[in-house]
């Protein structure tokens, strides 16, 4: 099946997908195959330069719709500014409000990098196990889109550092949601489209 793969089938895919998707779905699709690619070329399972498969796809790119960049440039700036509200690292003895604030931040991090490097819908990140992710320790993982429907997922190490650093600091063995709410449900969808730099939270609704 690999062996099927050239070096033009990403930039062919994403013309496929122009004509029947809109542009946040393509771009959803695009970003989980070039990650793909990228996973794949790392364990040199592909017979093409990823780099050369990549230049193909931009060459193409002007003449789809999706406007990406500013997209791009904003989650960007939302993940920066998420950055420097980093608090200070705090152990087991720290009070209890300084322990849930830094546990917010370890969470939240973990979710805006797996959104922003992955193209992940918000839904499909929050369903994610900490079996799925294997407690940060898996570099692909199989998430669940609309319908039902299931797609590969690779996460990048700056993803997996975040998740493993944040399921460290739960000091729980729960194997649900890999994400949860500061009493211990997990996190809702409409929760995390209110989730800003200056106040990472989330919301205490139950599934």
């Amino acid at each position: 099946m690999l062996a099927d793969l050239a070096v033009d089938d990403l930039a062919d895919f994403a013309r496929w997908l122009q004509r029947r998707y809109q542009p946040t779905t393509i771009q959803l699709y695009v970003t989980a195959l070039k990650g793909l690619l990228r996973f794949l070329a790392r364990r040199t399972l592909l017979s093409f330069p990823v780099e050369e498969a990549l230049g193909r796809y931009l060459d193409e790119r002007p003449r789809f719709r999706y406007p990406t960049p500013e997209v791009v440039e904003q989650a960007a700036l939302i993940l920066e500014q998420h950055r420097k509200q980093q608090p200070l690292l705090v152990g087991p003895e720290a009070p209890r409000p300084e322990r849930i604030r830094a546990l917010g931040w370890l969470r939240d991090h973990a979710l805006l990098q797996l959104l922003f490097s992955t193209g992940a819908r918000i839904s499909e990140a929050l369903g994610l196990t900490r079996a799925d992710v294997r407690n940060g320790r898996s570099a692909l993982v199989i998430v669940h889109g609309k319908g039902g429907k299931e797609r590969p997922l690779q996460l990048p190490p700056d993803d997996r550092a975040a998740i493993v650093a944040y399921l460290a600091a739960r000091q729980d063995t729960s194997p649900t949601s890999s994400f949860r709410s500061r009493v211990a449900h997990r996190c809702t969808a409409e929760s995390l489209l209110h989730l800003e730099a200056r106040n990472p939270s989330c919301d205490r609704r139950r599934d």
